[in-house]
Parts: structure tokens; C-alpha cells; sequence
């Protein structure tokens, strides 16, 4: 009899404890840092994808992955439900270019225009007095590999 107690007991604890994890709210549980480093990812996996002008199949795949993400991480923190701790924990290509704009979308089309646009940069060589054909052929090739250096495929 008395183990049919502790039994109960123990059951009752734990669904007592299942109730009050199902009922904190989504934005306690939810790790914003994760999804924008993920959003980051995708996108610049996006760009070296179309730079590498080879992985275009990922391009189309990883795009719209990194703009969902985006827009999730960006409608929290317009809701407030990304703490101030949270958004200090995104990459600071996130962070320095969310200060505002009319829309989600504005905010996430700056994002992701500013970081193709450094990573392009990045990737160029700065070779004096070579032919930009001969620069693009090595800015391709350092952006495929870079690709695959990164593992972009295993963005899920």
C-alpha cells in the first residue's frame, strides 16, 4: 500500500512539473540568440552559395531558411520579447543593422543587402593591377570553398 502511495506521489510531482513547464510562455523557452546565429548562417551560406555562382540549388535553398528565421527573430524583438541580453549574443552583423525601418522586411532586406555586400568585398582579392575577370575567377573560387569549409549543406 505504501509503495502504491510513493507511486502516486511521484506521478502526481511529475505531472505537476510537466504542467508548469507546458505553461511558460513560448518567449521564456525559446533561444533567440540560436535562431539569428542560425538566420546569420543561412544567409551568409546564401552568399557564398550565389558568389561561388555553384551552389545555386542551396542558394534557393538556404535564402528563404535565413529569411524566415530573420523575420521570426526580428518580429520579437519589435514585440519585446528578445531581452536586451539576448540581442547582445547575435552576431554583430545582425545587431548592427536592425536599428529600425519601416517593416520586418525593410529591416531583414538591410541585413542581409549590408552582408552579401561585405562578404562579397571580403572575398575579392585586392591584387594590384590584375584583370577583374582574373579577380573574380579567384573570388569564386575562395567563396566555394569557403562554402564547403563551413559546411553550408548541413544548414537545416
Amino acid at each position: 500500500m505504501a509503495y502504491r502511495a510513493i507511486i502516486l506521489v511521484r506521478s502526481l510531482t511529475l505531472v505537476g512539473a510537466i504542467c508548469a513547464v507546458g505553461s511558460m510562455s513560448f518567449a521564456d523557452t525559446f533561444d533567440w540568440g540560436a535562431r539569428g546565429r542560425k538566420a546569420f548562417a543561412a544567409w551568409q551560406c546564401t552568399s557564398l552559395a550565389i558568389i561561388s555562382e555553384t551552389n545555386t540549388e542551396e542558394a534557393e535553398r538556404l535564402f528563404p531558411l535565413g529569411y524566415a528565421l530573420m523575420a521570426e527573430l526580428l518580429h520579437g524583438i519589435q514585440g519585446g520579447d528578445v531581452s536586451e541580453s539576448e540581442i547582445n549574443r547575435l552576431p554583430i552583423g545582425i545587431t548592427m543593422n536592425i536599428g529600425g525601418g519601416p517593416s520586418v522586411d525593410f529591416i531583414a532586406g538591410v541585413v542581409w543587402a549590408n552582408n552579401f555586400s561585405a562578404l562579397y568585398d571580403e572575398l575579392m582579392p585586392d591584387i594590384e593591377g590584375a584583370p577583374f575577370d582574373d579577380k573574380k575567377e579567384l573570388q569564386k573560387y575562395k567563396a566555394e570553398t569557403r562554402f564547403r569549409n563551413e559546411n553550408c549543406e548541413l544548414i537545416r
